[in-house]
């Protein structure tokens, strides 16, 4: 399958989760530089970005907290400083309220899952428009 993506810079949210990891793997084998985005468990995400570089791909593991528009920025920051500008965005992030839900677990979750998405998004696309390039998903 050809994506369309050899050089691009694909950012992962939730690239350190089961169905993040399976999605940023599948950028690097098209050729795409992959940041993985993890919030928890950066272990995780360095397995990733290890499993990408013995493949022969190009990855990079960065922190990212959907509900902090501060952690965002530095975030994409990042990913520009080591891969280039983001080309593609990948909203896979999610936070999943307690099972005691409240009224604060409830506004978090929307908070990191919806306006979180967002606010990312628009860091990114002024970028993507400039280099006449981009997608998110």
């Amino acid at each position: 399958m050809d994506l369309r993506v050899r050089g691009r810079v694909v950012l992962v949210t939730g690239g350190s989760g089961a169905i993040g990891a399976a999605v940023a793997t599948a950028f690097a084998a098209e050729g795409a530089k992959v940041a993985v985005g993890w919030h928890s468990r950066p272990d995780r995400a360095d397995q990733v970005v290890g499993a990408i570089g013995e493949a022969g791909g190009t990855a990079l593991g960065v922190r990212l907290d959907q509900g902090d528009p501060g952690s965002m920025a530095e975030a994409v920051a990042t990913v520009e400083a080591g891969l280039g500008g983001v080309d593609v965005l990948v909203g896979n992030a999610v936070a999943w309220p307690d099972r005691q839900e409240t009224w604060d677990t409830l506004v978090r979750a929307l908070t990191v899952n919806v306006a979180g998405t967002v606010r990312l998004a628009e860091t990114v696309f002024p970028g993507m428009r400039s280099r006449g390039w981009g997608a998110s998903c």
